[in-house]
């Protein structure tokens, strides 16, 4: 398992076993056993592998005869702890336990892979919530059924199975599992396949990037395989001969992932999933470590393993379901969590994850922006209060919007403050940084930390893009819906403590102390919180972003993979704040009849409408156009409302109420000729302005 942090040189770990005694280090790359080491010379019956790795060491002048035993001549990295306790001890070992410092803690409790003595992982609150809404998405028919999830899974292993991929060898290997313009290809069922027989993209999308992210592929255009450079992601072509030798590593990695999957017992610890990801990383490093190998082991192994093929994705997650997420980036060592988590919830592991998308949403970045004045000590807080924004200083740069993160406007930007602000070229580079992050990274959704010092202010969600305001000695300004104003400290206060704007990452501590105090303020308050304008009822979470981007540009486009909850979390919005502008209400508090004035019944429309946009679909449909009608025999042509003029008619006679549309499978229409001379008008800025079309 790959480490983001190094251990200092003296958290030094110990192992002792039968003729073995060895001292290592945790490091970014892998575990380093120490010059001096003593390992076993005998191997157990479980350590078949180990021989060919003591052969290779010794061959190396790494290891040395000692005694009848091995002793290293110097030190040796290997991938991972459980590889370096496996050579050392002569067979199959975890190294997260056998590993202890010198108080006798084991690797796993220093490093927060165990969770230790808890016993439920999920609060009884958020336990009822994923049931409530497990519910709720079974109802209205947004989850296949257990059956038929099972249908699925047992049709991939019968068609992609160990026992089949071992059937099987040479070009006809190569094609059967890598040539994506075959629709009975390992690839093209993992990313592409989505009909009836299998639908891939709930079980985890593994869209998005180029085709390199299979390692090879084969070039449409040419038909070559191709595979990437030595020097980088730039894809060259390869011989047949030489794509055959990586599927059969492929082909080979997956059989062995599979192999030690099948040997995991059902209620496998956290520590039993930290050797997994050691062996993994040890045994199948060139499929397990990509996300297509996340993929087949789940759809394999559906209830050992959680379908989120990013370990970004499932530390977001688990931070989200407010437990702290192992050290490392494997994609592995996390899934006990959500097997277990999953169980509690008397939920599958698929309808798990993708009720929890639904709740909680894409990752976002957290970040930390100081709120006083280097020089003076000037604190700016109460105006970012009053303002509802997070701002910074730089004031003699001016609007810097020009800003896109793209290096001709960070050497822009880096001229403008030398000159402005003259400096050592170290410091103008990290200047230029914290204004990029705060300009152009820094996205809507994201956390935001205010702080003086270690002292945290407020906790707030960005909910506007950048803007410069003149009048103000901090005039760099975001908007932001503040969350918890209260003061606190961060568990490690000291991370991003010299920045002005730094994003949070390195300690999850941190990261699980911030959702702690936000989802604290949002149980505090069924309905989210009263905002600075004419007290308007402000939506809590992913809701309450849409609904600051509706304040700002009545018009908000939801996008991202399939399955990640975007026309549930739409249509829920859409129908709250209609229900509060209609009734000072959330609508789950709405009686029967009154929703149905939100949602319509039988042919009246709602205050909530919803169209989906597909090929065919045109401006007669949308704004207006003439339909043919027979009267007495003669056909002619009435000229008629699309379902936008219709509900464009319908908000004129009603200013009292806030009517939505939701547009279903936006990017399947042809805009320009569905929406016509609307796209000049849409914007809210040019709403209400006369304007002709010829």
């Amino acid at each position: 398992m790959q480490v983001q942090t190094v251990d200092k040189p003296n958290d030094e770990y110990e192992l002792k076993g039968p003729d073995a005694n060895a001292k290592g280090v945790l490091t970014k790359s892998g575990f380093l056993v120490k010059a001096g080491s003593i390992a076993r010379r005998e191997t157990v019956p479980s350590g078949k592998k180990v021989v060919s790795v003591h052969q290779k060491l010794l061959a190396d002048g790494v290891l040395k005869e000692h005694q009848g035993k091995l002793r290293f001549a110097k030190d040796h990295l290997f991938r991972s702890p459980s590889g370096a306790a496996g050579a050392i001890l002569g067979g199959s070992a975890n190294g997260w336990i056998t590993w202890k410092n010198s108080a006798g803690e084991t690797l796993s409790k220093i490093r927060g892979v165990s969770r230790g003595e808890q016993h439920q992982l999920l609060s009884a609150e958020t336990r009822s919530r994923i049931q409530e809404q497990h519910e709720r998405l079974l109802n209205e028919g947004k989850l296949p059924s257990v059956d038929q999830l099972e249908r699925e899974y047992l049709l991939f292993r019968e068609r992609f199975g160990p026992d089949v991929l071992k059937s099987i060898d040479g070009e006809a290997l190569l094609s059967f599992m890598h040539d994506h313009r075959r629709t009975d290809s390992l690839v093209f069922w993992l990313e592409w396949k989505n009909d009836e027989e299998f639908q891939t993209r709930r079980l985890g999308s593994i869209a998005g990037g180029s085709a390199l992210k299979f390692r090879i592929f084969r070039r449409k255009e040419t038909g070559r395989w191709q595979a990437g450079s030595e020097k980088g992601n730039r894809p060259v072509d390869i011989s047949v001969e030489e794509a055959i030798d990586y599927v059969k590593s492929h082909r080979d990695q997956l059989v062995l992932g599979c192999e030690l999957l099948d040997a995991l017992p059902s209620d496998a610890s956290d520590d039993d999933y930290a050797q997994l990801q050691d062996q993994l990383d040890e045994l199948a490093p060139d499929v397990s470590r990509l996300a297509w190998g996340h993929k087949y082991f789940s759809t394999m192994f559906p209830s050992k393993l959680d379908d989120y093929h990013s370990p970004i994705y499932q530390r977001f997650h688990l931070l989200k379901l407010l437990q702290l997420p192992p050290e490392g980036d494997g994609r592995y060592v996390c899934a006990g969590r959500f097997v277990d988590s999953a169980k509690e919830a008397g939920i599958c592991m698929n309808h798990f994850s993708t009720t929890i998308n639904t709740l909680h949403g894409s990752p976002h970045k957290y970040w930390r922006v100081g709120t006083t004045y280097g020089k003076s000590g000037t604190s700016f807080w109460q105006m970012m209060q009053n303002e509802n924004c997070i701002a910074i200083g730089w004031k003699d740069l001016g609007d810097i919007s020009w800003v896109d993160g793209k290096e001709e406007s960070r050497e822009k930007l880096k001229t403008r403050l030398s000159k402005v602000y003259p400096n050592d070229p170290r410091t103008i580079g990290r200047d230029a940084s914290q204004l990029e992050q705060f300009t152009t990274i820094m996205t809507e959704g994201d956390i935001v930390l205010a702080a003086d010092g270690m002292t945290i202010l407020g906790v707030g969600r960005v909910a506007g893009g950048y803007e410069f305001k003149n009048g103000f000695d901090f005039p760099h300004q975001r908007k932001i819906d503040w969350l918890n104003t209260e003061p606190w400290q961060l568990p490690q206060s000291s991370e991003g403590l010299l920045s002005t704007v730094r994003e949070l990452g390195k300690s999850n501590e941190n990261l699980l102390a911030i959702e702690k105090q936000i989802q604290a303020k949002v149980r505090s308050s069924k309905y989210g919180k009263t905002g600075s304008a004419g007290g308007a009822v402000r939506l809590a979470g992913i809701a309450g972003r849409i609904q600051s981007v509706l304040d700002r540009k009545s018009q908000v486009v939801l996008y991202g993979p399939p399955g990640t909850g975007k026309t549930y979390w739409v249509e829920k919005t859409a129908n709250d704040l209609a229900a509060i502008s209609a009734y000072r209400k959330l609508f789950e508090d709405l009686s029967e009849t009154e929703q149905k004035t939100i949602v319509g019944k039988d042919d009246e429309v709602g205050l909530v409408r919803l169209c989906c946009f597909h090929p065919a679909y045109g401006y007669e449909d949308f704004i207006e156009g003439y339909r043919p009608k027979t009267i007495n025999g003669s056909i002619s042509f009435d000229l008629r409302d699309g379902v936008f003029k219709k509900l464009c008619k319908d908000a004129a006679a009603s200013p009292e109420r806030d009517f939505f549309l939701v547009v279903d499978e936006i990017n399947r229409g042809d805009i320009p000729r569905i929406f016509g001379e609307l796209l000049t008008t849409i914007e809210k800025d040019k709403r209400g302005k006369k304007s002709s079309c010829r």
